[in-house]
């Protein structure tokens, strides 16, 4: 369902959504009943705020669930996000091509852009990924622009949104693995598999790059 972008005061709503209300949350119970592990696409705030609703009505369980990209929020819809028990897997990597975009048209006067830090703070775990073939693959690169919200160009776009290095380790890493109910989510522990990256250096320098990866203790 196509909706027009709408400015009530300062609160802005980007469309659109693909479903009504009633149909989500029929699939999205479906998909939960058969005991899938849910990933809703929610561009925009109000999207967001209709995958959350919706995961709280068919009542999933904490875990079961992500919601990706959230390109755009607001405080209420991140808090909303949070309350639902799902994973918010965002693509930080996505700053330089449409960041330029959401200033030209304004939207960072009322939204946050990719805000990793305003979804840190509502409590909802989360996940860097990267949208490829839609975004770029480099992890590094995700990494990095988590930290220095930089738009290539020399501009940084709301800095108050950049995590901490510690942050974007773990987003990229263990949070994402336990998002996928995958083995490793207990990061670097005895008894955990050990699937590793070993970087050139300082993993947040641009001139560093990754020179082994180990899958299961065994060297790709």
């Amino acid at each position: 369902m196509r909706r027009k972008v709408t400015l009530h005061g300062a609160h802005l709503q980007l469309p659109y959504l693909r479903f009504g209300d009633d149909e989500l949350t029929a699939l999205v119970s479906a998909y939960a009943g058969e005991g899938f592990r849910l990933r809703l696409h929610a561009l925009g705030n109000l999207a967001a705020e209709q995958a959350a609703r919706a995961l709280a009505v068919a009542r999933v369980p904490a875990g079961m669930a992500t919601i990706d990209h959230l390109t755009a929020l607001d405080r209420h819809t991140a808090d909303l996000v949070a309350a639902s028990g799902a994973y918010a897997s965002y693509q930080p990597g996505f700053l330089p091509r449409f960041g330029p975009q959401f200033v030209a048209a304004g939207l960072d006067r009322h939204l946050a852009v990719l805000g990793g830090r305003l979804i840190a703070r509502s409590g909802a775990p989360l996940v860097l990924s990267s949208d490829h073939p839609c975004g770029p693959l480099d992890p590094l690169h995700n990494l990095r622009t988590a930290v220095s919200r930089d738009l290539g160009d020399g501009r940084v776009l709301q800095p108050g949104e950049a995590l901490t290095r510690s942050e974007a380790v773990r987003a990229a890493t263990v949070t994402g693995a336990r998002s996928l109910g995958a083995v490793g989510a207990g990061g670097l522990t005895p008894g955990e598999v050990a699937d590793l990256a070993i970087c050139s250096g300082d993993p947040f320098d641009e001139a560093s790059c990754v020179v082994e990866t180990w899958v299961a203790g065994e060297r790709a």
